[in-house]
C-alpha cells in the first residue's frame, strides 16, 4: 500500500511538472492548487445548473451580449493565439478572469469530454430560473470564488510591483575624481525620490510611487504601472567625500556624484652627497720581436707599489715588466 501511494504521488508530481512546462507565457494570474479546486467545484455546480458557457466562441458571444460572470481560461492551450483576445475582452467588459493549468481538467469540471479552452461561469441560467435555494447556493459559492480570484490577482500584482521596485537597476562608476552612481527610476519624479547619507558612509536611495487617485466616475481598463516603495543602500569607500555629494534627476535617471579625496603626493628634496675623491692610472702594453712588455702603474692617496713579472717565452724570446 505504501509503495502504491508513493508511486501515485510521484506520478502526480510528474504530471504537474509537465502541465507547468506546457503553460502559455500569458497564463497570468494562474490559480494555485487550492484555488483551482474551488474553481473546478464552482464550474461543476454551474454546469449542473446550466449556468456555464463553454469554448471561446460561446464565451465571447456571451460577454459581448453583456452577460457578467467569472471567466476561467486553460493555460496549456497551443497555439496561444486561440485565447489571446479573451483576457483583453474580459478587461474591457470588467469581467474577472483566472487561468488554470489544464484544459483537460477544465473540460472534466465542465461536464464535457473535449478539452476546453475557457468557460464563463454565470450566476443564473440564460433561460428560466433556478429554485431559490439552489440560486442562493450558487450565488454564494460564486461570490466566494470571485473574491478569492480578485484577492489572488491583487497579491500577484503587488508582489510583481515589489519585485520590480526592489530590483532598481544601478550603475556605479569610479573616475579619477569621483564615484558616479546612476539609477533607472522610470515614472518617478525628483519629489518621490530621496538620497541620504546614513551612519557616516552609507548612501541610501529610496522612493515611492503611488497609484493615481480614483475618481467615482472613472473606469479603469488596465492597471499595469508599478506602484510601491524601494530602498537601495551602498557603503561608500574611505576616499569618498560624503560632505560634497550631489544628486540630479533627468528623464527618469537619477545621478549621484560623490567626489573623491585627492591623493597626497609625497614631497621630494635633493640630498647633498659628501666624501673623498679617487684617481686612477691606466694600463698600456706593447709587443716587440719575440717578447712582450707590460707596464702598469697606480697612484693612490696612500702609497706606491711596483713589481716585476717574468715568464718563459719560446725561441729565445723573453718578457720583462716593471712598475712603480
Amino acid at each position: 500500500m505504501g509503495s502504491d501511494s508513493e508511486a501515485e504521488k510521484t506520478a502526480q508530481k510528474v504530471k504537474e511538472k509537465k502541465l507547468l512546462l506546457a503553460l502559455a507565457p500569458i497564463a497570468k494570474p494562474l490559480a494555485g492548487k487550492k484555488l483551482s479546486k474551488r474553481i473546478f467545484k464552482l464550474v461543476r455546480r454551474a454546469a449542473g445548473h446550466k449556468c456555464l458557457k463553454r469554448g471561446v466562441k460561446e464565451v465571447v458571444k456571451s460577454i459581448r451580449r453583456g452577460n457578467k460572470g467569472l471567466c476561467v481560461i486553460a493555460g496549456n492551450i497551443s497555439p496561444i493565439d486561440v485565447i489571446t483576445h479573451v483576457p483583453i475582452l474580459c478587461e474591457e467588459s470588467d469581467i474577472p478572469y483566472i487561468y488554470v493549468t489544464s484544459k483537460e481538467d477544465l473540460a472534466s469540471a465542465g461536464a464535457t469530454k473535449r478539452p476546453t479552452c475557457c468557460v464563463l461561469v454565470l450566476t443564473k441560467p440564460a433561460k428560466g430560473e433556478l429554485p431559490q435555494e439552489e440560486q442562493e447556493t450558487l450565488k454564494a459559492e460564486y461570490d466566494q470564488v470571485a473574491s478569492d480570484v480578485s484577492e489572488h490577482a491583487s497579491s500577484i500584482s503587488a508582489a510583481k510591483d515589489a519585485s520590480a521596485l526592489a530590483n532598481v537597476r544601478i550603475d556605479w562608476r569610479e573616475t579619477p575624481d569621483a564615484h558616479i552612481i546612476k539609477a533607472d527610476l522610470p515614472g518617478l519624479d525628483k519629489g518621490e525620490v530621496k538620497v541620504e547619507i546614513e551612519d557616516g558612509r552609507i548612501l541610501q536611495i529610496s522612493g515611492e510611487s503611488q497609484r493615481e487617485q480614483e475618481e467615482k466616475d472613472d473606469k479603469w481598463h488596465r492597471v499595469e504601472r508599478i506602484v510601491g516603495r524601494f530602498v537601495r543602500r551602498f557603503r561608500l569607500p574611505e576616499n569618498a567625500r560624503v560632505d560634497q555629494v550631489k544628486a540630479t534627476m533627468e528623464n527618469g535617471v537619477l545621478t549621484v556624484v560623490i567626489p573623491k579625496e585627492q591623493e597626497k603626493r609625497p614631497e621630494s628634496r635633493p640630498i647633498q652627497i659628501s666624501g673623498g675623491g679617487a684617481e686612477g692610472g691606466g694600463v698600456s702594453g706593447g709587443v716587440t720581436g719575440g717578447g712582450g712588455v707590460f707596464d702598469g702603474g697606480a697612484t693612490g692617496g696612500a702609497g706606491e707599489g711596483g713589481g716585476v713579472f717574468e715568464r718563459d717565452c719560446p725561441a729565445g724570446g723573453g718578457a720583462t715588466g716593471g712598475g712603480f
